[in-house]
Formats: C-alpha cells, sequence, structure tokens
C-alpha cells in the first residue's frame, strides 16, 4: 500500500468505505468459496446488502439530485420493469423468489452505480481506482503460479467442480482464472482496470503517486491479460491498447505525442521480449487455442452472436417474455439446482428471453446510451484532453452489450463499478449534455 493510498483511506466517507468493501468483494469472493468453502448465497447476500445500503443513504440524504435527470429515468424505468416483473411472474408461475433475483439483476445494481456518483469524492473514487491497480499489480504472481502448475494443485481447484472440468487453454495448461471461481471474473476484473492502467489519471490526479507504479500497473494488467486464456480478454487489451494510442497521437501536442508514443514502444518491446524469454509455453498455447477456435467457429458470427444473440435461440422469444432472473446463474439453482444458463448464453439473447418486448428495449437502450456516451466523451477529450472518460464509455459499452450482466456475479459487478466510475466522470465534468444528464 503506498502512503497515497493510507493517506485516501483515512479521509474516506462510510459510503466510500461501503463501496471499497464491494470491489474487494467482487474480487475475493471467488477466492473466499473455491479456496475456504464460504457459502455463495452469504457473499452474494452480503454484496446487496452493501448495494442496498448505499441505495437507502443517497436517498436519505437526497444525494440523487446531483444527477436529477438520470434519477428521473431511473425511477420510471424501474416502476415499469417491476410491474411488468409482476405480470409476468403470474402468467408464467414462476416462483416469488425468481421475481427478487429478476430485480436484483436488472435494477439493484443500476442503483448502485448512480449512488456511488453521488456520493462519493474525487479523493474516494482515486483511492479506490488506486486499490484497483495495486491488487491486479498484486495478482500477477497468483496468475503466473496458477499457469504453470497442473489443473490438480490447490490453487486451480475448486471443492465443487471436478479437475477435468477445470478450463484448460491448451494441453494441461488451465485458464486462469485468479482469485476468481470463474474465468469470468478475472477476464472482467482486468477490463475494468485497464483504462485506469493506461491513463492513469482520475479527474486529472495521479492515481499511482510513486514513480514507476504506473509502468508497473500497466505492464502488470498486460501480464494478466496474458496468463488468462481468454481470446477475448486479450483481443480487448489490444483494442484499449490501440484506441489509447492513437487518441494519444492525435489530442497531444506533437512533441509530447511522440515522446507518449515512444515510451509506449519501448513498453511494447519490453513486454513482447518478457513473453518470448519467460513465457513461451504460453504463447505456444495461444496460438494453439486461436488455430483450432479459427478452424471450429466462424469468428463474425461468434461476435454477432456475443453482441447481437443468438439466432437460433431468439426463435423462443415472446412478447411477454419468460420471466427476469430466469436466465441467470442464481436462478437456475433456485429452479434446477445447478449453476447454468437456462436460456442462453450470451447477454442480448438472455435479455431478450427473459425480458420479451421490455428485454428488447433494455437491449436497444443500451446501445444507444453507449454510443451517446461515447460521443459526450469524445467531445469533453477535445475540449480537456481528458482520455479516461472515453476509455469508460468503451468499456462499459463493451461490458453491457457482451458481459453476462444479468446471469453472472462477477461479471454484473465489475461492469457496475466500471459504470460507477462512468457516471461519476459525467457528474464531476463541467462539460455536459444537461438534456441527458
Amino acid at each position: 500500500m503506498t502512503e497515497s493510498l493510507a493517506f485516501q483511506l483515512k479521509r474516506m466517507s462510510l459510503d466510500a468505505w461501503l463501496f471499497m468493501l464491494f470491489v474487494l468483494l467482487a474480487i475475493f469472493e471467488g477466492a473466499l468459496r473455491k479456496w475456504w468453502g464460504f457459502p455463495t448465497i452469504l457473499l452474494m447476500a452480503t454484496r446487496d446488502i452493501i448495494a442496498l445500503t448505499l441505495v437507502g443513504r443517497s436517498v436519505v440524504f437526497y444525494r440523487f439530485r446531483g444527477m436529477p435527470n438520470i434519477y428521473r429515468a431511473l425511477l420510471l424505468w424501474s416502476v415499469v420493469l417491476v410491474i411488468y416483473s409482476f405480470i409476468q411472474a403470474m402468467v408464467n408461475q414462476t416462483p416469488p423468489v425468481i421475481l427478487l433475483i429478476g430485480w436484483r439483476f436488472w435494477l439493484l445494481y443500476l442503483w448502485l452505480a448512480l449512488a456511488v456518483a453521488c456520493s462519493l469524492t474525487t479523493d474516494e473514487m482515486l483511492g479506490i481506482a488506486n486499490l484497483m491497480i495495486l491488487l491486479a499489480i498484486a495478482m500477477v504472481p497468483l496468475a503466473l503460479m496458477q499457469s504453470v502448475l497442473p489443473p490438480s494443485h490447490i490453487l486451480n481447484t475448486q471443492q465443487d467442480t471436478a479437475v477435468e472440468k477445470i478450463f484448460r487453454l491448451a494441453g494441461d495448461m488451465v485458464r486462469v482464472s485468479g482469485t476468481f471461481s470463474f474465468v469470468v471474473g478475472y477476464a472482467c476484473f482486468i477490463a475494468t482496470v485497464l483504462p485506469f492502467a493506461f491513463v492513469g489519471k482520475l479527474q486529472k490526479i495521479q492515481i499511482l503517486q510513486t514513480k514507476y507504479m504506473p509502468t508497473l500497473g500497466l505492464l502488470s494488467v498486460f501480464l494478466l491479460s496474458l496468463f488468462s486464456g481468454s481470446r477475448g480478454a486479450i483481443i480487448w487489451a489490444a483494442i484499449l491498447y490501440a484506441v489509447f494510442t492513437c487518441i494519444e497521437f492525435l489530442v497531444s501536442g506533437s512533441k509530447k505525442a511522440a515522446n507518449k508514443m515512444f515510451y509506449l514502444f519501448v513498453l511494447a518491446v519490453i513486454f513482447y521480449i518478457l513473453l518470448i524469454v519467460f513465457f513461451n509455453e504460453n504463447l505456444a498455447a495461444y496460438v494453439e487455442r486461436f488455430e483450432s477456435a479459427s478452424k471450429n467457429e466462424n469468428f463474425i458470427d461468434r461476435v454477432l452472436v456475443i453482441f447481437i444473440g443468438d439466432p437460433a435461440v431468439l426463435g423462443n422469444m415472446n412478447f411477454l417474455g419468460h420471466g427476469f432472473g430466469v436466465g441467470s446463474n442464481a436462478g437456475a439453482i433456485f429452479l434446477t439446482g445447478e449453476r447454468e444458463f437456462l436460456l442462453a448464453e450470451s447477454e442480448p439473447s438472455r435479455n431478450l428471453l427473459e425480458g420479451g418486448f421490455i428485454g428488447f428495449i433494455w437491449v436497444i437502450a443500451k446501445y444507444m446510451l453507449g454510443i451517446l456516451t461515447c460521443v459526450w466523451a469524445t467531445f469533453l477529450l477535445k475540449k480537456t484532453g481528458d482520455m479516461l472518460p472515453l476509455l469508460l464509455s468503451i468499456t462499459c459499452l463493451y461490458a453491457f452489450g457482451s458481459w453476462s450482466v444479468t446471469g453472472q456475479i462477477s461479471a454484473q459487478a465489475f461492469a457496475y463499478i466500471s459504470l460507477s466510475y462512468l457516471l461519476f466522470t459525467i457528474k464531476e465534468s463541467s462539460f455536459r449534455l444537461k438534456v441527458v444528464w
């Protein structure tokens, strides 16, 4: 822990401590489940109680006045969704617990993100971003050990999962999960930290104060991407790197841009040398995985299924929907006793099947608001040179478009952590699209 982080933590309010505990639970709840046997329901309930507390405090202390238009829109959306879900429950005869699970996945964390944005200060958000990068740095040795150890090792095993079912990259090389119970949470954590690691600043204040820590943080996140075994994680890191480099070149002054480009080039060369010297087996496994995937599936079709939905699955869609929460892992546990996606794997397909017409509205709204926010962030970038809001906007568009936000608890947590920071930058910015915000 750096001195600046310790100083930031001392000054944090109760709301900031609650949000920090939420972030820590999102990062470590997988470790608590797979290595110490903590019940999933207990950890999920703890996180939800934190979210409810933050939302309740924001209501009691009138903090939503910081973003009144978003508050009104979210309130209207909540009323519509709750009424619609009651109609679904009566027609589909779904258990009351599924109704609660549906509200949890579709509404609670939306309110959490807005509550965090309206309640925390810049120093508090800075301290929590600092903590996330430091934890990413600390996770590198664990990821390295998991990638070289056999699937049967305690670092790679889970109490409720047979060794033969542990995901492999190639041969006996596992897909790293870090402190998470599943590889999805690990990949989502990397994507959440990437914008902060690239920019290194929040509201133009340095996140990591020590001289070489920003470089170490960026290098660590790249290494975590490599160890992940996820094609999506690596491709997304490369996309964000390309976007960041192009923005730096276009926005910064010519001399500053040239210096930064040279610095990034040197960092890329160092990273490549590290891969060749120390992680040659990982590279070979990746080549094998990419080649195997390219033979077994069409890349364009795969992308369309992830972001738009599976045409085969969408044949089961109806106007009313099967019920909010039915397609989530938590819903499946109550309905079948198994942790699985009952309706669909991809997020858009699950939204449409669960919500029917409302699900369709939600999918369209996500993409429209995502594009609008990217446009706002681009104008802000041109005016102030602040790159973080644009990278956060792109990350949120990617997360809410493709992650299992309404189905998997770790993906949901990190999507809404990113959204909390995006809403915070919107609130704190002097350049707003006031008709929306």
